[in-house]
């Protein structure tokens, strides 16, 4: 293609660099990991109701789908537990009575009619049979995979311990898992190592002197506030940061993009 068949709105593909490429990346685990953190949120059900998604698919799949799930090749007795339809055709799943399921009799089992076999070398904990229990006497509710769940129009916010430290609501997600983890957030971190991060993700280069000095003095705070590096200039600059965010501003003035950003 010629310089002459670019339209207006044509943005020319230009090389990568590596460090570009390496924070598109994360950049994208980023978003699915936060996407599928609101996913899960908006679905997750009442403490007090055993849901299929978050309770008892987790534990078929990792026990019993191995020899009852999707893969016809390796199905044994002819019987699927990861679909309703088919756990109710093999009959061994009543809904409101797990005493008459054969799936509660045999995960229940202590002699050789117990499942998972022994030999498969995995087991249930009296406390996971008591949850497929209660989720059968509960009707056993089968739903899609969460991510194939609509999102409903207002996901709460979950509450967290210490409300100072959420600077967006994205943070309580964050907190309120910590929370439940007994664990605490990592203090902020000083200037220095946010010029280091910045300054590996644009050139692949720890920071010069230089580049530390000049940065911004601000500590960083949880309402955003960070230093702001300057490695395009001066005796710290070198040739491949300066082509680093020559290539940043070139991205940043595409169609769609928002002035300064890379």
């Amino acid at each position: 293609m010629n310089d002459q068949n670019l339209s207006e709105n044509s943005f020319p593909l230009r090389p990568c660099s590596p460090c570009l490429v390496r924070r598109a990346t994360v950049s994208a685990a980023v978003l699915l990991a936060l996407v599928a953190s609101v996913g899960r949120a908006a679905e997750r059900p009442s403490r007090d109701k055993v849901d299929y998604n978050f309770h008892i698919r987790p534990l078929l799949a990792d026990r019993c789908f191995a020899c009852h799930g999707p893969d016809e090749k390796k199905r044994k007795a002819g019987l699927r537990l990861d679909t309703r339809d088919g756990a109710l055709a093999a009959g061994v799943l009543v809904p409101g009575k797990p005493y008459q399921s054969e799936l509660i009799q045999r995960i229940s089992a202590t002699d050789d009619h117990r499942m998972p076999p022994r030999k498969s070398n995995l087991s249930l904990t009296k406390q996971e049979i008591e949850l497929i229990r209660r989720w059968v006497a509960e009707g056993a509710e089968y739903k899609p995979h969460w991510a194939f769940l609509p999102l409903p129009d207002v996901v709460p916010i979950p509450p967290v311990g210490d409300g100072r430290w959420p600077a967006n609501p994205i943070d309580h997600f964050v907190l309120a898992r910590l929370d439940r983890e007994g664990r605490k957030p990592s203090p902020p971190a000083p200037r220095e190592d946010w010029i280091r991060r910045v300054t590996f993700d644009l050139t692949g280069l720890p920071p010069t002197p230089h580049e530390v000095g000049s940065t911004s003095p601000a500590t960083p705070t949880r309402s955003g506030t960070s230093p702001t590096p300057t490695v395009t200039s001066g005796p710290g600059a070198t040739g491949s940061s300066q082509r680093s965010m020559r290539t940043c501003r070139s991205i940043s003035s595409s169609p769609g993009r928002s002035p300064g950003t890379c």
